[in-house]
């Protein structure tokens, strides 16, 4: 990419003016790709790298700190052994780039293309791949902990997305779009779930609804589920659905030789689209997102799916897990995209409005209510064990449930687009709610990994803040839910 179609800031043609006073501004403009000494004195000067060309760039054993390089290009550059801590790669292109042995954390990610990177030994610890292209990348010996590929924390998301595209013409042109459109038609969006007994555990698990059966159905498609069967006849039912032209959604292994950490521990879905050959010489195409399309045979098939995983079936519908799961969809439209929609929201209200005690597990808006609700007791009381528990909540769950907000904020501005003036209307007005709540949940939550939990002096202020924060979005989900019963109430 020619430096000239690159938005050039003045703080830039100052720094390169200082370095290369002899070239004129017509000549750095044309230039090529920035020079570490330029990329150096750069960031010396308090710049930044957003939307810079850094193509073939030799920068190894270089450390970024809070770095801001969102739309970033370093294509084929020389990476290796380099820190990036707290950096924001937001849609930035590392296609080819050299990243062995680097140490990425805490680094936005969401969109990146690492296209053919080489990331062999790398660290990766906290970062974000929601909408991240990792086809063909190199992750073998890497240590991967803490890894995101949705907004709202779930690991099946961008698969349904893309099995969703197929059924129907995607709502929007890019991956965030796909994966909004799924969060809405599955309740993920909308989804809460509190465990009183684990507060660690993901808000978003299956409890109302089953969200890949319950997202599938609302586009006219029949689904089949089926799970734990002996090698040979889940084999035989996953070729005879492809062979029929139906599409398979499929949990898989996803890990390379040598990983450590916990960043791919637990499956990842994928899109089984075909068979090609026969026998032993068989080979599954799959959509497996942030990974591309794989070309699995079957023996390398039989590894990553044979194990145990989730069949995201509710709590009432078991079991929960199984061996060889898969999600068999038929094609078949009935409905239009407003009747989706409509079904979709009627869902999502069921979902936010459900009040039913499941063991130590309530959802929704009253799972929420029960939070707060403890934690009013916890910091009352002077509780430490609690509050380290709401601790514990805020580092993962909370992040989860402002993403899944997030998403049902993009979702419901989609479906504004579909619906009659009154009903958008509200249906804007429960966008803009939500996202401010997701707001509230993520700037203005109170970071307590520094805070002494075991001192009810030092952690009850903060711990306060943060139940502020709670209540606050707990107001915003009863608005929300009030328009949105509005809005099914209206569409009949």
């Amino acid at each position: 990419m020619p430096y000239g179609s690159l938005r050039f800031r003045p703080l830039l043609l100052v720094v390169l003016l200082a370095s290369l006073s002899t070239v004129t501004t017509t000549a750095i403009l044309a230039a090529e790709a920035m020079t570490p000494q330029q990329v150096t004195e750069l960031l010396a000067a308090g710049g930044d790298l957003r939307e810079l060309d850094l193509s073939a760039i030799a920068l190894p054993g270089m450390s970024f700190t809070n770095l801001q390089a969102a739309g970033s290009v370093w294509d084929a550059a020389d990476l290796r052994g380099a820190i990036f801590h707290g950096a924001d790669l937001t849609g930035a292109s590392l296609a080819g780039a050299r990243l062995s042995g680097a140490f990425l954390d805490q680094v936005n990610l969401t969109g990146v293309t690492l296209v053919g990177a080489d990331l062999a030994g790398a660290r990766i610890t906290q970062a974000n791949l929601t909408g991240a292209d990792l086809t063909g990348a190199d992750l073998r010996g890497a240590e991967l902990s803490g890894l995101r590929f949705s907004p709202a924390g779930d690991r099946f998301l961008p698969a349904l997305a893309v099995a969703l595209d197929r059924l129907i013409p995607p709502l929007a042109g890019n991956n965030t779009g796909g994966i909004a459109w799924a969060a809405g038609l599955s309740t993920t969006a909308f989804s809460f779930s509190l465990d009183s007994a684990n507060l660690a555990s993901w808000p978003v698990t299956p409890v109302t609804f089953p969200p890949l059966a319950t997202a599938l159905e609302t586009t006219g498609a029949q689904t089949v589920l089926r799970y734990d069967l002996e090698r040979g006849r889940a084999f035989y039912y996953l070729n005879e659905a492809l062979q029929a032209g139906s599409l398979c959604l499929l949990p898989l292994d996803m890990s390379a030789p040598g990983q450590t950490g916990d960043g791919l521990a637990a499956p990842l879905w994928a899109v089984a689209e075909k068979i090609e050959g026969q026998g032993v010489e068989s080979v599954c195409v799959l959509q497996a997102p942030p990974f591309g399309e794989l070309r699995l045979p079957a023996e390398d098939l039989n590894a990553r799916w044979g194990q145990s995983a989730p069949t995201m079936l509710t709590p009432e519908q078991k079991p929960q897990s199984g061996r060889y799961v898969m999600l068999v969809i038929k094609p078949a439209t009935k409905y239009t995209r407003y009747q989706m929609a409509i079904m979709a929201l009627r869902n999502d209200v069921a979902t936010l409005s459900d009040v039913q005690a499941r063991g130590t597990s309530l959802s929704g808006l009253a799972g929420l209510q029960q939070l707060a609700s403890l934690m009013k007791v916890a910091v009352g009381a002077g509780d430490s064990a609690r509050m380290a528990d709401f601790a514990t909540w805020g580092a993962g769950p909370r992040r989860d449930l402002a993403g899944a907000r997030r998403l049902a904020a993009d979702f419901l501005v989609m479906v504004a687009a579909l619906t009659p003036a009154d009903q958008a209307v509200l249906l804007q007005q429960a966008a803009t709610i939500y996202r401010t709540e997701a707001d509230a949940l993520e700037i203005g939550w109170v970071d307590l990994s520094q805070v002494d939990m075991n001192s009810p002096i030092q952690a009850t202020a903060p711990v306060s803040k943060n139940l502020e924060i709670l209540n606050e979005a707990i107001s915003a989900e009863q608005q929300a839910l009030g328009l949105l019963q509005r809005v099914v109430a209206q569409a009949g």
